[in-house]
């Protein structure tokens, strides 16, 4: 897995990341926090599939929180001659921030994954999973709340 080499909203200058990282929402930075059953409509379920759940997203037209910002903003990214970047699932996140010897810098803050938070009852209610890029801590928030992004893709 490949991962931008700075966050979004920075660019590279040859040496190092410059500018400021900007931050978005996990999705349309509404706060329609309606529980629904887990169900095919529901984008992001997977807690490891960040191309699937980024797929889900991109198609879920017809959901309360569409668009899925963060989401967009991967599969929209063309950069280094790749189109194929997604928002990476948690578990692929963490991955990411567990071996920081292919970022520049020093990430810091929270980071949107693209799986949204399941609760024991089985019902969503607009929360998504992000990871502590300095602890590399799994936690879960609403999803209008603006943080980083991190894009990856597979060769």
């Amino acid at each position: 897995m490949y991962t931008t080499r700075c966050d979004h909203g920075k660019s590279w200058d040859g040496t190092t990341c410059i500018g400021a990282a900007t931050t978005t929402s996990f999705n349309n930075g509404s706060t329609n926090y309606t529980e629904s059953t887990p169900s095919a409509m529901e984008p992001g379920v997977s807690g490891s599939n960040g191309v699937s759940n980024t797929t889900d997203m991109i198609n879920a037209t017809s959901h309360l929180a569409y668009p899925y910002q963060a989401a967009e903003t991967c599969n929209n990214l063309t950069i280094h001659g790749h189109s194929d970047w997604y928002l990476p699932a948690q578990s692929e996140l963490r991955s990411v921030f567990s071996d920081s010897s292919n970022l520049s810098g020093t990430p810091s803050g929270r980071y949107w994954s693209s799986s949204n938070y399941l609760f024991s009852s089985g019902a969503y209610d607009e929360r998504a999973y992000f990871v502590d890029a300095g602890t590399n801590e799994l936690g879960y928030q609403a999803e209008n709340l603006t943080y980083k992004i991190r894009c990856v893709r597979h060769d």
